[in-house]
């Protein structure tokens, strides 16, 4: 039977892009994405159906400059460490470490 995936088992890229942006994040959903907000602390996550819950969380990020710059240093932080371009290199390299630890085969197709 195929595995079911929901939309909170998906991260957006826009979360990447806008943690570059060096600024604090107010993140509206659930799942994996408010999970990356919260772990890495780049940004507060709200319950994406509840709009008094998201205009709280705008206001604490106005009202606590500290807080909103410690999000923005880390979203910061987080989107370097998170470029792309590293995420293939880091692929790339993991693939060829599996391939050099695979058993080699001999002409004959013995192991």
């Amino acid at each position: 039977m195929p595995q079911q995936c929901s939309l909170g088992d998906f991260v957006p890229t826009k979360l990447y892009d806008c943690c570059a942006l060096g600024r604090p994040l107010t993140v509206a959903a659930v799942g994996e994405t408010a999970r990356i907000a919260e772990r890495a602390s780049v940004g507060l996550a709200v319950d994406p159906d509840d709009p008094r819950e998201l205009a709280a969380a705008v206001r604490r990020l106005r009202d606590d400059p500290a807080l909103a710059a410690r999000l923005s240093e880390n979203g910061s932080r987080f989107a370097a460490e998170n470029l792309r371009e590293r995420q293939s290199d880091r692929v790339v390299t993991l693939a060829e470490e599996l391939v050099a630890r695979r058993p080699r085969s001999t002409s004959d197709g013995a192991k």
